[in-house]
């Protein structure tokens, strides 16, 4: 054996562990990746309202959501819950409480709310077997129209659900909402005669002017007779 052939066989070991330890720093060999430690939260799929869905007053809001988790793998639907708040600029209001599952469906109500300035957000979330959980939101905005109020004769001053002010006569407001004018409780001539572009007004009550009453008819002043008793004398 030559001395090239002893040097090689004596530095065999030494690079195959530099060979070996390479491989293992740049993520290759045998050695396994370490997966990242503790329980993970679930991840959602929200399939349905969609992300640019809006809403007239009545429509049905239909909620589709799934969930996996990485530990259990697709949840099951009694891992889920929904709900939805309706939101009125700064404040919100319950719509639809808790439900249990990740589907179902809201009917908005006719009669609510009935500013541009509204909302509704739905609320999906997903708890996996260790407790861990995770919460997605989606908002449903209206569709608005210019809802104009208008009297015969003009400006009787009818006020509204919608607009309560009977200086403002116009204002944007969901469509398909239905709302009530009330008339002025006097005016001198005709009846008040709202309208409205894009809501379903409730007719308003007839009134006319009401005439003065008239005072009641004073009776005759009479004296009564004093009655005559005979005493005997």
């Amino acid at each position: 054996m030559n001395t090239r052939s002893i040097l090689r066989t004596a530095l065999r070991p030494l690079i195959c562990s530099v060979s070996t330890l390479a491989l293992i720093a740049c993520g290759g060999g045998d050695d396994p990746v370490t997966p990242p430690s503790g329980n993970q939260a679930p991840v959602i799929t929200l399939a349905s309202p969609a992300a640019d869905a809006t809403y007239r007053a009545g429509d049905n809001i239909t909620v589709s959501a799934a969930a996996t988790d990485r530990e259990d793998g697709p949840l099951a639907a009694n891992r889920l819950t929904w709900w939805i708040d309706l939101h009125h600029d700064t404040h919100s209001h319950p719509a639809q409480p808790v439900t249990n599952g990740g589907s179902g469906t809201f009917q908005t109500p006719v009669r609510t709310e009935v500013s541009a300035n509204v909302w509704y957000r739905v609320h999906v979330r997903a708890v996996d077997s260790a407790g861990r959980t995770t919460e997605v939101t989606r908002d449903v905005r209206p569709q608005t129209a210019e809802v104009t109020l208008a009297s015969q004769p003009p400006g009787c001053g009818s006020r509204s659900t919608a607009s309560p002010s009977p200086h403002r006569t116009a204002s944007p407001a969901c469509k398909g909402w239905s709302a009530t004018w009330v008339p002025p409780r006097r005016w001198s001539t005709g009846a008040a005669t709202p309208s409205a572009a894009g809501a379903t007004a409730v007719p308003p009550r007839t009134r006319s002017a009401r005439p003065p009453p008239t005072p009641p008819t004073p009776l005759p002043s009479t004296t009564p007779a004093r009655p005559t008793t005979c005493r005997p004398r």
